[in-house]
């Protein structure tokens, strides 16, 4: 299901939700770094904390866009996504249990002979053993698996 909305609808890919997320954890930051301050009762200290810390960078990155400035940071960052990464693994390095595609394995690419257990496998509520999976991220084996799942035959 979310691998068909991200293909279908741009704006709910894996990029937008980190951003929205990424200035979520901003927004957060600053308050709770300043609470000590009083500050909370203030509405023009969240105006100004707002206009010029958060806002100020959303603007920069409007305006690198708009004038494409900064394309290699921009593009090495796409290669860095999960997505991209997800991409460069070949389909098989993906392996899943004989019976009823509970977990898969994903074969390391950089060391063969560790894997990777993806979890619920086809599923959005799929889950990775990784470090970055843990986190709470949407990981590149995660994605890979399910691409690989949403081929297989009998799945859906």
């Amino acid at each position: 299901m979310w691998l068909s909305t991200m293909r279908n609808f741009p704006l709910a890919s894996q990029e937008a939700s980190g951003a929205l997320e990424a200035y979520h954890v901003k927004l957060k930051a600053k308050l709770f770094d300043d609470s000590h301050l009083g500050a909370l009762q203030r509405v023009d200290w969240l105006v100004h904390k707002l206009t010029t810390e958060l806002h100020s960078s959303y603007w920069l990155d409007r305006f690198a866009d708009e004038s494409d400035s900064f394309q290699s940071v921009k593009e090495e960052y796409i290669a860095s996504t999960s997505w991209h990464r997800a991409l460069r693994i070949p389909n098989n390095a993906v392996t899943f249990d004989d019976k009823d595609h509970f977990f898969a394995k994903v074969v390391s690419q950089k060391d063969g002979k560790s894997t990777r257990i993806v979890w619920n496998p086809g599923s959005e509520f799929a889950f990775c053993d990784c470090s970055w999976s843990m986190q709470g991220n949407l990981c590149k084996h995660v994605i890979k698996v399910n691409m690989v799942f949403e081929n297989i035959k009998g799945c859906q």
